[in-house]
């Protein structure tokens, strides 16, 4: 059953009106129309409201629309690395006729392409494959582990947040990729370190948001 037809399910067993139900979501009642007829999908905050207003576990209410959503997610990571790994060799390629040596130039390039593979690797996993509250893997803290409700929000936030910011660093990567064509000495060293510096941030920036989110929701 889609999403669209399991929230309308639930409101009407709830004898509850789409303006009431927006009430207690916080949301506007075109929002929860929007939803009902599958114009529109709510984000991971709404759906947890959701689960705790109706008694239903998020991974219920993320079986039917929420798996076309990741899926989406992935095609369109690889789409962008694949953008990403051709423009890389058309700039190893203007770099070398420009006369610049090989092989510095590939490391620097693997170099970048690490952060953003290994967001898109994390993201992607924990989208196919939610991890289990009784296994080490995961977003384990305080906050996540405080209810199965907690922690499959925590695993959903994560891995949805982790691949958009893969989807951003692929796109950081081309435009470097294309600027390190004309850098030199220096500059070419020094970019590499920033550019991992960005990449570091905002990896830790993925989990203040998931922390705030998770206090926002659970306390």
């Amino acid at each position: 059953m889609e999403f669209s037809e399991k929230l309308k399910l639930m409101r009407k067993e709830a004898g509850l009106t789409q303006e009431e139900l927006a009430g207690r979501l916080h949301i506007t009642r075109q929002a929860v129309s929007n939803y009902e007829q599958g114009r529109g999908y709510p984000s991971i905050d709404i759906l947890v409201s959701v689960a705790e207003l109706f008694k239903v576990s998020l991974d219920e209410l993320l079986s039917a629309n929420g798996v076309r959503r990741q899926t989406r997610l992935i095609l369109a990571l690889l789409a962008e690395a694949c953008a990403c790994i051709f423009v890389a060799m058309l700039a190893v390629y203007f770099r070398v006729q420009r006369g610049g040596l090989l092989l510095p130039f590939l490391a620097e390039i693997a170099f970048a392409f690490f952060f953003p593979v290994l967001a898109a690797l994390i993201g992607a996993f924990m989208q196919v494959s939610p991890p289990k509250r009784n296994k080490f893997f995961g977003y384990r803290t305080k906050r996540s582990m405080k209810s199965d409700t907690a922690w499959a929000f925590a695993q959903a936030a994560t891995a949805e947040l982790f691949c958009k910011t893969a989807l951003a660093m692929f796109g950081v990567v081309a435009v470097y990729a294309v600027a390190a064509i004309f850098l030199r000495s220096v500059a070419d060293m020094v970019a590499p370190v920033c550019l991992s510096t960005l990449f570091i941030a905002a990896l830790i920036a993925v989990v203040c948001v998931v922390e705030h989110k998770l206090k926002k929701l659970f306390g």
